[in-house]
């Protein structure tokens, strides 16, 4: 999952001409998204390991963990 985000992170970089400092926010974004995914799944959430896993129910638990934090 890794390589896909730094994958999708050079494309924004060589074919849209996105700014180093919004693709380290990007980045900021998709690891802590990964992680959330991985800690739902590790702890017997529902879906799979990889991209397959990722749900709206992850989205929004990461959505909701955000909030609660700030």
């Amino acid at each position: 999952m890794e390589q896909d985000i730094s994958r999708f992170l050079e494309h924004l970089q060589r074919d849209k001409g996105f700014s180093p400092n919004t693709l380290v926010a990007y980045r900021n974004d998709l690891d802590q998204l990964l992680t959330h995914h991985r800690s739902v799944a590790t702890n017997g959430g529902a879906g799979a390991a990889g991209w397959a896993g990722v749900t709206v129910e992850t989205v929004n638990g990461y959505f909701r963990d955000l909030k609660e934090r700030h």
